[in-house]
């Protein structure tokens, strides 16, 4: 946040104009103008303090971090007290992952001006990323109780319900701070990612969400590339992620990154998080140039792979956190994808395809998707087994119907109706239990939702088993032999769980959904040859599971052939994947050179 107050700085120049004019500029989108505009005051008044807070933030904007953390600080130097220069410090901060900074900036902003209704809601945005939604709610229902229409802190405040898990509270909040004000991008962004969560929205809500989302944003002409038109000539493929780390989507992309055809592909890697490991430093290693892009503004980096020349780029994200879809809406390459980030449409005009499969996004539901859909033959994604020692465990106990039941999934698929039939589920088998896993389980408020969800339907808390977080992901997977039988979440099911219960020899029973989230299950089920655990109702998923826990000479044998049949499926078959996927790559090339009319 700048503030708007200025004072004239010298005879026969009009500061006060000029730093309007820039602070326009700034809030237009305009940064090079602002920064422009701000170092011609500094020059003829070096220690004017509401100038070097706006250059400050404007220096984020443009990729120089280190500079906008130091302008700030020289602001508060001439005036230690301002609110809004420590407010400011603070986002700045939280731009840059710095989350302690951030906090302490935040706090001494309110120290200063404890009814600070900005400064309140921009601490709460802070701990909803630090994982605090219960504190977040109450520094935002302060905030509203000083601006009881405060469009951001009421969003936000959805956003608190939607990270314990209250999904629909949450899209009532969103609803509420759009109709304040239609224009929030951050508030139709949160609302859109929540939707795919909802049993009570439809493909139709999605992307309607997903297309006026964009429509709030301009959008500048296309330009014109100057990429060779050689349909054969090897191509430049790149990939922008922020989770090229330790995250699902980063196990996906390795084995294809390993096995993609050097000699036909060049890969960029685009990694836009700071947060590095293990599997960052072997992606770095396979990828044919690697651009560290966290800093980077859209703008640079839309030059930066312009500069790089790409010729297919390709979107990991889609709407998730730490995307950078604002750079593929103003085309930075040729060709745009996007695969493997999300399950829903980018709605962006300039997205070219999406890659699917026809399970997860069967023929008649192209229309709910702005991009053209491409579908591989198997499933629209490989999973590489993890090197690690652990064997698929024999059942817990062989009685009929003594079963665990188990779902690691993040818990905020597990919603009202989730819960309501899986403890229906429970009551048919009363001796039975259920094992819920996910690290979220250690915040007080998400526990307590799980908690008394079950007991109002009757299932008491001794048949529930509430893991929380665990060290690494051996001891993650480990907890599998806790479990005889997965349940899979609905109208959002599991994805990496899914096919780790497999490989760990644990069955799953999925729910067949009416939009890509929901059918994620389906397709890795039916593609190992399981479709007969893949169910088309309620009480036929009530019914799976309960005879497969009746069962127990079949669930055994399950359990002690899963981990071949998954491995032996195209699901594992790592060298098919990438083949058909250059192949889709080399298709939709070939086609652009043609409607470019040059082709060789």
């Amino acid at each position: 946040m700048v503030s708007n107050s200025s004072k004239n700085m010298g005879p026969g120049f009009d500061a006060a104009r000029a730093y309007d004019e820039a602070l326009s500029a700034y809030r237009a989108g305009e940064v090079k103008e602002a920064s422009r505009l701000c170092r011609q005051i500094l020059r003829m008044q070096p220690e004017e303090a509401n100038t070097l807070n706006l250059l400050g933030s404007v220096s984020q904007q443009l990729g120089k971090p280190h500079d906008a953390i130091d302008l700030v600080n020289r602001a508060l130097a001439i005036a230690p007290n301002n609110e809004f220069f420590l407010n400011n410090l603070g986002l700045i901060f939280h731009m840059q992952n710095k989350l302690e900074a951030a906090n302490r900036a935040f706090a001494s902003a309110l120290d200063k001006s404890p009814n600070f209704s900005e400064a309140l809601n921009n601490q709460a945005a802070l701990l909803l990323d630090m994982g605090e939604p219960e504190e977040a709610a109450s520094l935002l229902e302060k905030a509203l109780a000083i601006r009881p229409e405060f469009p951001a802190a009421i969003s936000n405040l959805g956003k608190s319900q939607a990270d314990i898990g209250r999904v629909e509270e949450a899209i009532t909040y969103y609803d509420r701070a759009i109709e304040l004000a239609p224009n929030i991008i951050s508030t139709a962004y949160g609302r859109l990612c929540l939707l795919p969560y909802s049993p009570s929205h439809s493909n139709t809500d999605i992307f309607n969400q997903a297309v006026s989302y964009w429509s709030l944003q301009p959008t500048t002409s296309e330009p014109p590339f100057p990429n060779t038109r050689n349909s054969k000539r090897p191509l430049r493929v790149g990939y922008v992620s922020a989770d090229l780390n330790e995250h699902p989507v980063a196990r996906f992309l390795e084995p294809v990154i390993k096995r993609h055809d050097g000699s036909a592909f060049k890969i960029y890697l685009y990694s836009c998080s700071e947060e590095t490991d293990g599997l960052t430093d072997r992606l770095h290693a396979l990828s044919h140039r690697w651009r560290d892009c966290a800093q980077m503004s859209d703008q640079r980096l839309k030059e930066t792979i312009s500069a790089d020349k790409i010729d297919i780029l390709i979107d990991l994200s889609g709407h998730t956190v730490g995307n950078r879809l604002a750079v593929f809406k103003e085309r930075a390459a040729p060709l745009q994808v996007t695969w493997l980030g999300f399950c829903t449409t980018t709605g962006l005009p300039n997205m070219d395809y999406i890659i699917a499969d026809m399970f997860v996004l069967p023929p008649d539901e192209d229309a709910y998707f702005s991009e053209q859909v491409i579908r591989l033959p198997d499933s629209y994604l490989c999973f590489d087994p993890p090197n690690l020692p652990l064997k698929p465990v024999a059942m817990i106990t062989k009685q009929s119907g003594c079963v665990t039941f188990g779902c690691l999934n993040n818990v905020q698929k597990l919603n009202r109706y989730v819960i309501e039939v899986w403890s229906k589920l429970l009551s048919v088998l009363p001796t039975a239990k259920l094992l819920i896993k996910d690290h979220r389980l250690s915040q007080p408020a998400i526990l307590n939702r799980i908690i008394t969800d079950f007991t109002q339907l009757g299932i008491n808390t001794d048949r529930l088993i509430l893991m929380k977080q665990t060290d690494n992901r051996a001891q993650h997977l480990a907890a599998y032999s806790q479990v005889d039988i997965a349940l899979d979440p609905f109208p959002f099911g599991g994805g990496t769980t899914t096919i780790e219960a497999l490989w760990m020899g644990v069955p799953v029973i999925t729910l067949k959904g009416t939009r890509w989230a929901g059918r994620l299950g389906e397709s890795f089920l039916t593609t190992i040859g399981l479709p007969d655990f893949v169910a088309t109702s309620e009480d036929e998923y009530i019914s799976i599971a309960k005879n497969l826990a009746n069962d127990p000479v079949r669930l055994q044998s399950l359990k002690s052939t899963l981990r071949t049949i998954l491995l032996s499926s195209p699901l594992c078959d790592p060298d098919r994947f990438t083949r058909h996927l250059e192949g889709v790559y080399r298709d939709i090339w070939t086609q652009w050179c043609h409607l470019q009319g040059t082709t060789t």
